[in-house]
C-alpha cells in the first residue's frame, strides 16, 4: 500500500518532511489537510478521539509517524538517494532539528498574534466556499484562530520571551556558519533542512505555497533585516536543492 501523507502545504513541519520524502523519491499519496474541516477524518485515522492533531502524519504499512523527524527516518531508510541523517551525524543533526523545533515554536507564536489583528490570514487558510459566505466564513475564520491559538497556548504577553528565544537561536546558527560555511555539518544533510525550514518564520521563501496575508503574519519585520545573512544562507539552499518546489503552491491551490 503506497503511505497517505497528511500536510499543510505552508507549515514549515509539514515542508521539511515533504523534502524529505521527494529528496528520496519515496512514492506518497498526499492529503492537504484543512484545518477544523479535515481534523475529524484524521482523528479517525489516528483512532484519536481527544487530544492534540497535528501534521505532517505519515501512514506507512509499518505504522503512523507524527512527527517530520520521523518521517525523514524513515524515508532515508526506504528511499534511494543520499542520505540526510547518516549514522554518525545523527546524534548532530538531531540536536539540530531541536533547535529548528524551538525556533519554529517561537516563530509560530508570534506569527499567530500578527494574524489575530487581521482576519485576511485565516480566510487564505480556509475553502473558498467557505471563506466567501457572508455570515459564516467570518465566524469560522476568527475561530480557527481562537482555537489554535488555546491550542498551541499562545499569549500576547509572552511575545518578548518569544522574540528571545527566536534570537538566541538565530545567533547560534550564525555562529555555526561563521567563515561562509555552506552546510552546517560538511556536506548537506537533515540538520540544513530543518534550520533552513525555520527561517520560513523569519521570512517566507518565495516558492512557499501561502498568500500575501499568511506571508505577511509569518514575516518578522524587525529580524529579518538583522539576520539578512542567515536569509541568503537559506536562498542558496534553495537555489541548490529545491528546498521547496517551484510548482508546490500550483498544486496546493489546485
Amino acid at each position: 500500500m503506497k503511505p497517505v501523507f497528511y500536510y499543510l502545504p505552508f507549515s514549515p513541519w509539514s515542508l521539511k518532511a515533504a523534502f524529505a520524502l521527494r529528496h528520496h523519491a519515496v512514492d506518497v499519496e498526499r492529503k492537504e489537510y484543512i484545518p477544523l474541516l479535515a481534523a475529524p477524518e484524521l482523528r479517525l485515522r489516528l483512532r484519536k478521539l481527544g487530544g492534540k492533531v497535528t501534521v505532517p502524519v505519515l501512514f506507512t504499512d509499518e505504522g503512523v509517524l507524527t512527527d517530520s523527524f520521523e518521517i525523514a527516518l524513515y524515508a532515508d531508510r526506504v528511499g534511494r538517494g543520499t542520505p540526510l541523517l547518516p549514522a554518525d551525524q545523527r546524534a548532530a543533526i538531531a540536536e539540530w532539528n531541536s533547535r529548528s523545533e524551538r525556533l519554529l515554536a517561537a516563530g509560530r507564536a508570534r506569527a499567530m498574534v500578527r494574524a489575530t489583528r487581521s482576519l485576511d490570514a485565516a480566510y487564505e487558510t480556509l475553502p473558498q466556499v467557505i471563506g466567501k459566505l457572508p455570515l459564516l466564513g467570518p465566524v469560522i475564520a476568527r475561530g480557527g484562530l481562537v482555537w489554535f491559538n488555546r491550542k498551541y497556548a499562545i499569549l500576547e504577553r509572552d511575545q518578548d520571551r518569544h522574540e528571545a528565544v527566536l534570537r538566541a537561536e538565530l545567533d547560534h546558527l550564525r555562529a555555526a556558519l561563521a567563515g561562509g560555511r555552506e552546510q552546517l555539518l560538511g556536506t548537506f544533510s537533515y540538520a540544513d533542512v530543518a534550520m533552513a525550514f525555520a527561517l520560513q518564520l523569519l521570512e517566507p521563501l518565495p516558492e512557499s505555497p501561502m498568500g500575501p496575508a499568511t506571508r505577511k503574519a509569518a514575516t518578522e519585520d524587525a529580524l529579518r533585516e538583522q539576520y539578512a545573512d542567515l536569509l541568503r544562507w537559506r536562498d542558496a539552499l534553495q537555489r541548490e536543492h529545491a528546498l521547496i518546489e517551484r510548482g508546490e503552491a500550483a498544486r496546493a491551490a489546485a
